[in-house]
């Protein structure tokens, strides 16, 4: 038996149901020694899980064979953005997490956070799709939809493949737009006038920018369309 085959099989025994749940497989990716679990679609143009679990060779163990307790697992975690009814979406990166078995600790709690990773982390394509807006404008969106609450107005979405821009009516009956460029900078307009310039911005200063310049929908407003 070779020194990842157990490991390998004990994933599968103990996570099996959860990949077959949401339509996943596992591959063992080699490299430097050690070995990389993945996990995918069957279709090669589907989904991704971005959580992967490191097993320490050999070499580095000094080991028989690989341990649970030497696993070191990393993921991702994105938020998903619908854009509408239009089959637009896009992902806004929220952290970046690692888990790994420490001496004393509980091994039960470590197998099972590892299962909440493969169950709960958000898939994401496996290669881009025209469909795919930036995390820019995925990030401006949900902060007009805050916003705008759920009876607000249409926040539209349009792109001419270089510019992606959305475009909405605030509280005050103004036309306020987002507009962003591949070239990464973004422009905030009201009514047609630039109120805001923003050249490879953090989230927070998207929110900042669209909080101070949005006036909020506040109670129940019918939504219109633009």
């Amino acid at each position: 038996m070779g020194y990842f085959t157990q490991i390998m099989i004990e994933a599968k025994e103990r996570y099996g149901h959860i990949l077959k749940e949401r339509n996943l497989v596992m591959r063992g990716e080699r490299g430097d020694g050690g070995l990389t679990l993945v996990f995918r679609t069957r279709d090669p143009n589907g989904w991704r899980l971005p959580v992967e679990l490191y097993v320490p060779g050999k070499a580095e163990t000094r080991k028989d064979r690989a341990e649970w307790e030497d696993v070191q697992v990393t993921a991702e975690i994105h938020t998903e953005v619908k854009l509408g009814g239009a089959g637009w979406f896009g992902y806004i990166p929220r952290q970046f997490e690692q888990e790994q078995h420490l001496e004393g600790d509980d091994m039960a709690s470590f197998a099972n956070a590892i299962g909440v990773y493969l169950k709960e982390v958000v898939l994401v394509p496996l290669h881009e799709s025209d469909k795919e807006v930036s995390q820019e404008v995925a990030m401006a969106y949900e902060e007009f939809s805050d916003l705008c609450g759920p009876d607000g107005p249409e926040i539209a979405f349009s792109t001419d493949g270089k510019v992606e821009t959305l475009t909405v009516e605030d509280a005050a009956g103004r036309e306020v737009s987002f507009a962003w460029r591949c070239s990464g900078v973004g422009q905030l307009h009201v009514d047609g006038k630039l109120v805001r310039r923003l050249e490879h911005p953090a989230a927070w200063e998207i929110q900042r920018a669209i909080g101070k310049h949005f006036r909020e929908w506040t109670g129940s407003q019918p939504r219109q369309s633009l």
